[in-house]
């Protein structure tokens, strides 16, 4: 077990490569004739490549906030990463199709700040940046809680998939046009699970396997409530 975490640690930044492929030949298959081929592939480029993406972004942000738990550093270097990246990609593609193409400003504005994703949905498949926006946020102050406190840390994934779990649940109920608006961004629990197996590199593995358990039972007790009502 211990050998795997050290070389998914050691290789991240292939895997994401590798992932990002992956999800690129699930955008392509859209354009492939209805088969069990095409279901296939786009099963596993969602549930193994985003989701895999998402949990190799978790786990690279554990080992980022470990050497340098500057907030300050960590948002200049997500900027840098992400945020610049994404405006000189973004600005010029929205400017065209919301300002020139359909005469839009708000759109426009929308779009650039990823605020549209969570108003009404996804659009243009970017729903991915949304998100990431929004853990990159928070996750600074999720690291100091989560790891902070070794008594918080030995339960910390049981508490989050069950927290993740109510909040879709409750939105599917009181809000269910907008739950499935917004619902292909309820995997992020992925995201916190890459961090805490980064986390368990060089800590406790029984730890690490309590809190995998303990999540999946939340879910499987969840998944059976739901069922029931």
């Amino acid at each position: 077990m211990k050998r795997l975490l050290t070389a998914i640690s050691t290789y991240r930044t292939a895997l994401m490569g590798i992932a990002i492929w992956g999800v690129m030949i699930g955008h392509c298959k859209t354009d492939w004739p209805v088969s069990i081929l095409s279901k296939t592939v786009g099963l596993l480029c969602y549930s193994l490549f985003t989701g895999g993406f998402l949990f190799l972004s978790g786990f690279g942000l554990y080992h980022s906030m470990s050497k340098n738990n500057s907030i300050k550093h960590f948002y200049a270097k997500r900027m840098k990463r992400v945020l610049i990246p994404w405006v000189c990609i973004a600005l010029p593609y929205f400017l065209f199709m919301d300002v020139i193409h359909s005469g839009s400003w708000s759109n426009f504005l929308w779009h650039l700040s990823t605020l549209s994703f969570w108003k009404s949905g996804n659009y243009s498949g970017m729903w991915y940046i949304s998100v990431i926006m929004v853990l990159y946020l928070a996750y600074p102050f999720y690291h100091k809680i989560a790891y902070g406190d070794g008594k918080i840390q030995v339960c910390i994934l049981p508490l989050i998939f069950g927290s993740l779990l109510f909040m879709e649940y409750t939105i599917s109920m009181l809000a269910h046009d907008y739950y499935e608006r917004i619902s292909v961004c309820m995997n992020v629990g992925i995201f916190f699970l890459g961090s805490y197996v980064a986390s368990s590199v060089n800590n406790n593995i029984n730890s690490l396997i309590i809190n995998i358990g303990g999540g999946i039972l939340i879910c499987l007790i969840a998944d059976f409530v739901l069922k029931l009502s």
